[in-house]
């Protein structure tokens, strides 16, 4: 590598003409000493040719980088104000190209860019600065002086010696210098300061980039003080937590793992941030508490219950008419009032698939199929399927559930159904609605206002959960013998469908395609031939039996398989049953 140390020449005369070389990324002022590596052949040309001649180069800046690595710089992408230089250093690559070092002379104004013989020149105007007496000057140099004491008090200085030797200085032209060689400006803002005229205001311009140098630091630095108190507070609780995690295990009370796994349960339930936020609570609680003690297992017992809640998994419904016509029939003879409803519900559904749920509600004589049908229709659509039997109950709670300060407290049937469901949206059979009952205790009908009203039960609330719960999804079928004892708002929010009594045909059939088979199937004869003709049937409908229902009838159909089944285990023999001796046997 060849290094020429090259003497720094006097600035008295300067050419019309110099030897221009464009600076990337950066903006050289005068009495600035700067490191230039230079490339392209044509300003190597000219750097040699300065060398032979003044050393004085005339240095121009980019107007966008961006756009030389793109290609070759354009004379329309320089600047017009650049800087007049000395040649002080100048050591050739070997791979090509030079690098030197420059110092900034003075100032000049490119009034014409000319290319003579592969060189790239610029006849130019030397400008001069306006100078300013010190009296105007001082109260700029004060103010600067002030924000760089301020920038070392705060620790945001350039260097460690930056203000010391500032506060030594006194010439404006000095000032200045030290200050632009050691602010970060961008091509831009350092032409805008290069083309100033005086230096006053200059001295203005710097004011201003020194404080918006120490704005920009002071956000750093908060930014930078969040970021760590963060880090630190994330640190200091996993140190904690640790710590906390040894000394229940040294204590035979490592409940960690639980509740990490709880946390990544709750991660995953499909629920409102507000919900999320109460359960945290709780997880935060149990981690708190000793684990033997009686606040824990509560605590521990309602997240159980909280995790083990078909929170947003619903079944998919079974919405082939055909389908649920043929198990409709199939297990229930007649109702054809109740099978067309159901099968226009399903109509409805194909059509929009979030219609409204209805709540149905049977009333009849006992015996008529009320309860069996609801399983029938929670099979029809493939619905999970849940039962509730409300007769005798007196208890608000039983519907609402318990408050968790009670000891034993549970939540209420309806949610104990969901769970046991494992669906947002099961068939629920409500038994008994007639047959609820009050007492001290509070009205249970009156909390099944909310549980049936399709407008609140989105958000229904449970004591001991002590979280909305949506209801809405279920489809809701309530059993009744008579309408006279359910409260008027509440027979309000159910559609009535009556079932009459059967006719004799009717339970003759019921007889012949359910109750005979099962009741051989009951007492253990479906490998032996027994027979009941219709006339048999049909005699003890007519003698034995005064129900508007057929439980009677199972009951007596059972019975007369029994003496079948006496029959045969005594005396080896077959039964068969004619109307002449049905008597004897019931």
């Amino acid at each position: 590598m060849n290094n020429t140390l090259l003497n720094q020449p006097n600035k008295e005369t300067i050419p019309e003409i110099l030897s221009i070389i464009p600076t990337m990324d950066v903006v050289v002022f005068p009495n600035m000493i700067v490191p230039l590596l230079v490339l392209d052949e044509k300003i190597i040309k000219g750097v040699n040719q300065a060398l032979e001649e003044s050393k004085l180069v005339f240095l121009l800046a980019a107007k966008d980088s961006t756009n030389s690595s793109e290609g070759a710089i354009g004379t329309n992408d320089l600047y017009q104000v650049g800087t007049i230089a000395t040649i002080m250093r100048l050591i050739k690559i070997p791979e090509g190209g030079v690098k030197i070092l420059v110092q900034g002379v003075g100032k000049g104004r490119a009034r014409d860019i000319v290319s003579q013989g592969d060189i790239l020149q610029a006849r130019i105007d030397p400008l001069e600065v306006e100078m300013n007496d010190i009296e105007t000057l001082l109260p700029h140099i004060r103010s600067i002086k002030a924000i760089a004491e301020k920038m070392a008090t705060s620790g945001h200085s350039f260097s460690p010696d930056f203000h010391i030797i500032l506060s030594k200085m006194q010439d404006p032209e000095k000032i200045a210098d030290f200050i632009l060689s050691h602010l970060s400006l961008t091509v831009e803002q350092g032409q805008q300061l290069l083309e100033v005229q005086s230096q006053e205001e200059l001295l203005e311009t710097i004011y201003h980039y020194l404080h918006q140098e120490i704005e920009v630091s002071e956000i750093q630095e908060k930014i930078r003080n969040n970021a760590r108190e963060a880090m630190n507070k994330a640190q200091k609780e996993y140190y904690l937590r640790e710590q906390l995690k040894a000394i229940k295990q040294e204590l035979g009370e490592d409940d960690i793992e639980e509740i990490e796994r709880m946390i990544k349960k709750l991660e995953a339930l499909p629920v409102n941030q507000e919900i999320k936020e109460e359960v945290m609570r709780q997880i935060n609680r149990l981690e708190r508490t000793a684990p033997d003690s009686l606040e824990a297992t509560v605590t521990r017992n309602y997240l159980e219950w909280v995790f083990a809640l078909p929170w947003g998994k619903e079944s998919e419904d079974n919405l082939d008419i055909k389908h649920a016509q043929k198990i409709l029939d199939e297990d229930h003879h007649g109702l054809k009032e109740i099978k067309d409803r159901i099968l226009d519900f399903i109509s409805v559904r194909n059509l929009k698939q979030d219609g409204y749920a209805p709540i149905l509600c049977f009333v009849g004589p006992p015996g008529t199929g009320k309860t069996s049908l609801g399983k029938s229709i929670a099979k029809s659509l493939g619905r999970a399927y849940a039962r509730i039997s409300l007769g005798g109950v007196k208890d608000e709670a039983e519907i609402r559930g318990h408050r968790r300060t009670y000891v034993g407290a549970m939540p209420g049937r309806f949610i104990q159904a969901m769970r046991k469901a494992e669906s947002a949206n099961p068939l629920i059979v409500i038994d008994e609605l007639d047959k609820l009952g009050s007492d001290f205790r509070g009205d249970p009908s009156a909390a099944m206002l909310e549980v049936l009203d399709p407008q609140q039960n989105n958000t229904f609330y449970d004591n001991y959960l002590g979280l909305p719960f949506d209801l809405s999804k279920i489809m809701f079928i309530a059993t009744a013998n008579s309408l006279d004892t359910i409260p008027g708002p509440l027979r309000d929010r159910l559609e009535i469908i009556e079932l009459s009594g059967y006719t004799i045909e009717e339970k003759v059939h019921i007889a012949k395609r359910h109750l005979i088979s099962k009741a051989i199937r009951d007492t253990g004869l479906d490998t032996k031939k027994i027979a009941v003709s219709d006339e048999v049937v049909r005699d003890i409908v007519n003698s034995y039996t005064r129900e508007s229902g057929v439980r009677q009838l199972e009951r007596l159909m059972r019975k007369l398989c029994s003496k079948a089944a006496r029959s045969l285990v005594e005396n080896n023999e077959h039964v068969t049953f004619s109307s002449e001796n049905i008597e004897n046997y019931l």
